[in-house]
């Protein structure tokens, strides 16, 4: 039946026989009677597969904009507000508030213009990466700022944060590639730039 299936539906194969034909999708042989060592595979890939999917499934087209006038960092953060409240209508407006006060984010400035904002409380229970690409840079913190990316995620053993700090820091090390997401913004670019320089730290 395999021959017959679309396996653009399935992210894996679990099989109990040997495939002798090359996929599109991974597959994990295992025993007929599933044993210990079978467990730890199957767990091992899906770990491997989560570290791999984590900023794929955190970020969203739907919390990605582009081409932004804002000329303030309260601009900025009225931008933000809208797009997650249009995704999200629970949102509360006190989340301009929480962007606002250090007390209740961590910001991170890198080089190039690229600006991490760490809510120290999620919104909900949802991984929210939101993105602002910015026209023209903008003063905050006393460095400019052109890219912003919010943070807002249930992340208990801070895994998502860190790789997306690694990420960035492997980013802003080719500035050439950070140009071309300023200069031809869209999402699949900006996606694209990220799982790059994710698997570049992965080496």
């Amino acid at each position: 039946k395999l021959p017959d299936e679309n396996l653009s539906h399935y992210d894996f194969i679990i099989s109990t026989v040997p495939i002798h034909r090359n996929l599109s999708i991974p597959y994990i042989n295992i025993s007929p009677i599933i044993t210990s060592d079978d467990i730890d595979s199957i767990n091992n890939f899906l770990n491997y597969q989560y570290h791999q999917n984590i900023l794929k499934t955190s970020f969203l087209p739907q919390l990605y904009r582009d081409h932004v006038s804002a000329r303030s960092k309260n601009e900025v953060i009225k931008a933000f507000y809208q797009l997650l409240k249009n995704q999200f209508s629970q949102i509360k407006e006190s989340l301009k508030m929480h962007m606002t006060n250090s007390e209740y984010h961590q910001m991170t400035i890198y080089p190039h213009q690229i600006a991490l904002i760490k809510l120290n409380k999620p919104i909900n229970n949802n991984d929210i990466l939101s993105v602002i690409i910015l026209n023209k840079s903008i003063m905050w913190n006393k460095k400019e700022v052109r890219i912003v990316i919010l943070f807002s995620c249930v992340d208990p053993h801070h895994f998502i944060y860190n790789t997306l700090s690694d990420t960035l820091k492997s980013l802003t090390a080719h500035q050439e590639d950070i140009l071309e997401i300023m200069n031809h913004p869209s999402y699949p670019q900006f996606m694209n730039t990220i799982f790059k320089h994710q698997k570049l730290m992965n080496l």
